[in-house]
């Protein structure tokens, strides 16, 4: 069963990710979630601020190294396409 949460972006659109696991890098909890509509596979990175509250990680450096993480500890659940 996916885990699917909602959430609004800054022009009211509200969007559903499927929440893959969470990250904790240098101390700080990220949710690791793929959009649901998209096909792509790219996963999205959320800092986690609260009981539902999540904000988009755009620094591209710091959501690679989450990733990273995330694909280490996870290298068994899921099939990673490597560059």
């Amino acid at each position: 069963m996916e885990d699917i949460i909602q959430l609004t972006s800054d022009d009211g659109t509200v969007l559903d990710f499927e929440f893959l696991d969470y990250v904790k890098y240098e101390g700080v909890d990220y949710a690791v979630m793929l959009l649901s509509e998209e096909d792509t596979g790219d996963a999205y990175i959320f800092k986690v601020l609260g009981d539902e509250e999540y904000e988009y990680v755009s620094d591209e450096e710091l959501g690679d190294k989450i990733f990273d993480k995330f694909r280490e500890e996870n290298e068994d659940y899921f099939q990673f396409d490597y560059d």
